[in-house]
């Protein structure tokens, strides 16, 4: 296993990651385009994203389902013609999210996406009584998001790319929640780690290149901070990291003299070109 390796400074394997992270784009209009944040369901026949051969690439249009509601998507759909081949976009809301799933997928529409009707963070979907026979891509992005782009939606002009980012950006190094080296207690009495000879934390990441070009002097930063005052801020040796690569940066111990209280983790990856998709750059845990 990847994550047994922790001597090494920097290790390079030249193989695409299996769990080559995915993206919701989008491609057009220009001036709207840019990643989106967004949560994937995953109710058994969706495809997974992570496969290229599932990527979806087309012109979203909103659903019409016959009643005064704003586009819930909850019943038979009156717009079919407008939404066959197309992504269907619906509002979270009234119904199960696979409900609206279904009827957006009987319609003939490729994709689902769900904007939803809360600020925030998109939000994990249930698949309720007839997502398990849902066999599209159905994603939730933010009402943000589906404020921005609204007008260009109304009129179905916004194309969405969904699926690996592998190859889709120019410069694009990410990390993942799970490649992250973090303390295994989420809480320590101090009478058993009262200082470094008691309790220090071997830290470190993986980085993974999914990038069109190669990303010079690749690295990784941690700092861990408690109440607002940084306490260790350690950035690895740099190695250029090729298309598809991963490299895993070992860190110096985080050991403190004493300890108390609660500290927060910051990683981040870096390179010496400007990352062209940083909403996968960086994870903060406490």
């Amino acid at each position: 296993m990847r994550r047994n390796i922790l001597a090494a400074l920097a290790i390079i394997l030249t193989s695409l990651s299996l769990s080559a992270q995915v993206t919701v784009f989008v491609q057009n209009p220009p001036n709207l385009s840019g990643p989106l944040d967004f949560t994937e369901a995953a109710w058994g026949q969706n495809p997974p994203l992570d496969d290229p051969a599932n990527a979806v690439t087309a012109y979203a249009c909103f659903v019409d389902d016959g009643t005064a509601a704003d586009s819930l998507g909850c019943n038979d759909l009156v717009n079919g013609s407008q939404i066959a081949g197309k992504i269907a976009v619906v509002y979270r809301g009234a119904c199960e999210f696979g409900m609206k799933a279904i009827k957006a997928q009987n319609a003939g529409a490729i994709a689902v996406i769900i904007i939803n009707n809360a600020a925030g963070a998109p939000v994990a979907m249930g698949a309720g009584a007839e997502g398990a026979n849902v066999n599209i891509p159905v994603v939730m992005i933010t009402q943000d998001a589906g404020a921005l782009l609204r007008d260009q939606l109304l009129t179905c002009n916004v194309e969405f790319y969904i699926g690996t980012q592998t190859g889709i950006y120019a410069y694009n190094i990410a990390m993942g929640k799970s490649d992250i080296l973090v303390p295994g207690y989420g809480a320590m009495n101090s009478l058993i780690a009262a200082n470094a000879s008691e309790f220090s934390v071997q830290l470190g990441a993986w980085m993974t290149n999914y990038g069109q070009n190669e990303m010079p002097n690749s690295r990784v930063r941690c700092q861990v901070s408690q109440g607002g005052n940084t306490v260790y801020d350690e950035t690895s040796a740099g190695v250029s990291l090729p298309v598809g690569g991963e490299l895993f940066a070992s860190l110096p111990a985080f050991s403190q003299s004493s300890y108390s209280g609660q500290y927060t983790f910051a990683y981040t990856c870096l390179g010496d070109v400007n990352d062209d998709f940083t909403s996968n750059n960086s994870y903060s845990v406490r």
